[in-house]
């Protein structure tokens, strides 16, 4: 299967990606995607809402009922968010 990647419109309009579902994953589990950002197929993909995306919604319905597991330890987790975080914002 063809891994997917993804760009994220977060809450505050900042756009991050393209990302996997792993680091989604990564995102959803130390709550910088919530769930109310908007997000697209990378490289091409019309933006709508994060939900609509069947993998995404996944994870957090994961995240809501507590079976969220995430490959990396909280404090590599956190490295890992914070080089996200600090990659340039791509455009959109």
């Amino acid at each position: 299967m063809e891994q997917l990647f993804y760009k994220i419109r977060l809450q505050g309009g900042r756009v991050i990606g393209p990302v996997d579902i792993e680091r989604i994953k990564l995102f959803i589990a130390n709550d910088k995607i919530t769930g109310i950002e908007t997000a697209r197929l990378y490289p091409t993909g019309e933006w709508r809402d994060i939900n609509t995306f069947p993998d995404i919604s996944a994870v957090l319905l994961d995240k809501l009922s507590g079976k969220l597991k995430v490959s990396l330890p909280k404090n590599e987790s956190q490295i890992e968010i914070k080089k996200i975080e600090n990659e340039s914002v791509q455009e959109l």
